[in-house]
């Protein structure tokens, strides 16, 4: 099964936006599904996921950067440079949920810690 994910990773790679939005959506379409995500990315993904993340529709954004929480220590470890550029780009993001969970996880990839201390108290 692996094998034919990446093949599918790779030939989601060659197609629009929307098609890449679609793929994911339909990962991630069960609660809690993240974690499914998790197992499905690449380095190469995660890139192209960064690339076009302001395509994204709000709830695959979320899903998405928590699938970073279900990654190995190894394979974040190896991913960590291109999984720092997707939490970079959603800390842009025009949605402030999207840009609320980027910050929590900016250190999550290097120390495997989240950070809330300057989450805004009056969200919550």
């Amino acid at each position: 099964q692996f094998s034919r994910i990446q093949h599918q990773v790779g030939v989601m790679l060659r197609v629009p936006a929307r098609d890449l939005e679609l793929w994911l959506s339909q990962k991630l379409a069960e609660p809690w599904s993240s974690a499914h995500l998790s197992t499905a990315i690449t380095e190469e993904l995660a890139v192209e996921i960064a690339s076009r993340f302001d395509e994204f529709e709000t709830s695959v954004k979320l899903r998405v950067l928590f699938s970073v929480l279900s990654l190995s220590r190894g394979l974040l470890t190896k991913m960590r440079p291109s999984v720092e550029r997707l939490l970079s780009v959603a800390r842009t993001d025009n949605d402030e949920w999207v840009r609320i969970t980027a910050n929590i996880l900016t250190p999550f990839p290097s120390t495997f810690v989240l950070h809330y201390n300057d989450v805004d108290s009056e969200v919550f």
